[in-house]
């Protein structure tokens, strides 16, 4: 950590990804420091953004201005985000909206069955085999949570052994 004539700390990385200093007594990230000291003030709902990426880098040829919308669009590339499908209390997205086509919620859910449901057959099969979820773990290399999750969403959505 690197300390100011006064004896303040300056510049110090902690916990998080990105740099931190003051500026009038106020601890800010090091990005939004420089960008106030060559451009004044940011405007409500602007953010920040580092262009090429590198969060460390806070030069000011590598800071460019974006609105939220802009930079979470910019971050998520077309990916549907991890919290997807969650019901809307449960999304932890502060008040702001994806949109994606019904084709890429579609695709999603495809891969999704696709990678999972035969190991939720071979779950099943094995439960009423009636070995413990613990078990049917270890052979699975899965953890017991993840056994019973499965096999609860298995008999959820496909009824088990029936609808085959």
């Amino acid at each position: 950590m690197k300390r100011s004539s006064k004896g303040q700390f300056e510049v110090t990385t902690g916990s998080t990804k990105y740099k931190t200093s003051q500026l009038n007594g106020r601890h800010m990230n090091t990005a939004r420091k420089n960008w106030i000291l060559s451009n004044g003030l940011i405007p409500k709902g602007m953010v920040i953004h580092h262009i090429n990426e590198n969060k460390k880098d806070d030069d000011i040829d590598n800071l460019q201005l974006m609105t939220y919308k802009e930079h979470n669009l910019f971050h998520v590339g077309g990916r549907i985000p991890w919290n997807k499908g969650l019901p809307k209390e449960q999304q932890p997205m502060y008040g702001r909206k994806y949109i994606f086509s019904q084709e890429a919620i579609k695709n999603q859910k495809k891969t999704w069955k696709n990678k999972f449901l035969p190991s939720m057959k071979k779950i099943d099969r094995m439960k009423q085999d009636g070995l413990s979820g613990k078990d049917i773990g270890k052979q699975l290399n899965i953890t017991a949570n993840a056994v019973a999750h499965r096999y609860k969403k298995y008999r959820r959505d496909y009824g088990g052994e029936k609808n085959e």
